[in-house]
């Protein structure tokens, strides 16, 4: 019954790390196809009220651990999935994820809101796909940063955000 559960789970991975954001480049590296993506902001508290609650089972803070995931026999149906789905190995611990989870797979609607409040482009971003996200943007209240590629006095290189746009409210 579990394995079934979680096969059918809709799980929508989120980092909320706000310090070290959108400067990670092993975020980058695995999640934006090495700089050609990007990232979206979000008010968290805002995308969760305005989801639909039929369908939505609620948060999990990933905790990252070396020890295998453990499913008990007086465990509750929840509390297996929590387990299964809700661990992750220590070495993927810079990523600070939070999982939505939903009854089920597939694209989620949000109640006409749009809780997007910033964009980050990756150094690589294809410039006609920044331009349409731009032009969708344009006239909503998200800033839009382009990160570049900058050097320290030491040398070293350092991922510096350059605001594009940004709309005040």
């Amino acid at each position: 019954k579990v394995i079934q559960q979680i096969s059918s789970l809709g799980i929508y991975s989120l980092a909320i790390d706000e310090n070290n954001y959108p400067n990670n480049d092993l975020m980058w590296a695995h999640y934006a196809n090495a700089h050609k993506g990007f990232c979206i902001e979000y008010d968290l508290d805002l995308l969760v009220d305005n989801i639909n609650k039929e369908d939505y089972l609620g948060q999990i803070q990933i905790d990252y651990t070396n020890e295998r995931p453990l499913v008990e026999s007086n465990m509750t149906l929840n509390e297996s999935i929590k387990s299964i789905v809700g661990k992750k190995s220590q070495s993927w611990s810079y990523e600070k994820e939070l999982r939505l989870l939903f009854h089920n797979r597939g694209i989620k609607k949000i109640n006409n809101i749009l809780p997007i409040t910033g964009v980050y482009f990756g150094l690589n971003m294809d410039s006609i796909e920044r331009q349409q996200i731009i032009a969708y943007l344009k006239d909503k209240d998200v800033s839009i940063t382009q990160l570049l590629d900058c050097f320290t006095i030491e040398d070293e290189l350092e991922r510096k955000p350059e605001l594009i746009l940004d709309i005040i409210k």
